[in-house]
């Protein structure tokens, strides 16, 4: 299986995000946009694992949400990824700091098991397509963000498959940052 963890959201969360993943749907030319079903914000992705390397990764995430609570951040601006005349568009987060922290503790335990520390920066966003290109006359930046709430209660750890030719992600463990 194809895993990753992530932080999923409430569905009032998601149809705000899907509101403003249309506005971007609508003024562009093509691309490949996110399900509303599939909005989340990827903490790391680890790719294919066997059953016992997923049960390594639930205990990773147990010893993680005991060393973190709670919190909440709030979505700030769309950006997008430029890939040449293609995009990555996506919606940003703000007040971050704890989020960082559970990151940091999340690539700390997985080191132990021998999977490599992320090189670059963690910048936290949230994929609204893949492949997009806007039409001329749009500006991505003049999508205007509420500065909406989003509790961070759970992390998942989210299998990431095809179902009927549809990219289908699911959370197969959770647990509940108090």
């Amino acid at each position: 299986m194809r895993v990753f963890y992530a932080i999923t959201f409430t569905e009032d969360i998601k149809d705000y995000i899907y509101e403003k993943l249309n506005i971007v749907r609508e003024n562009s030319m093509s691309g490949n946009f996110t399900r509303r079903n599939n909005l989340h914000l990827t903490m790391k992705f680890i790719g294919d694992v066997n059953y016992k390397q997923f049960e390594d990764l639930k205990h990773v995430l147990d010893i993680v949400v005991s060393k973190n609570e709670n919190f909440t951040m709030n979505l700030s601006n769309v950006g997008v990824f430029k890939r040449g005349v293609k995009n990555i568009p996506w919606i940003g987060v703000k007040n971050y700091k704890k989020l960082q922290k559970l990151v940091g503790d999340l690539e700390d335990e997985l080191s132990t098991l021998g999977y490599a520390k992320e090189n670059r920066p963690y910048i936290p966003h949230i994929t609204f397509g893949r492949n997009v290109v806007f039409d001329s006359n749009f500006d991505y930046e003049d999508v205007k963000i509420e500065n909406k709430v989003i509790d961070v209660n759970s992390i998942a750890l989210m299998e990431s498959k095809r179902e009927n030719g549809l990219l289908i992600y699911e959370p197969l463990y959770i647990n509940i940052l108090e």
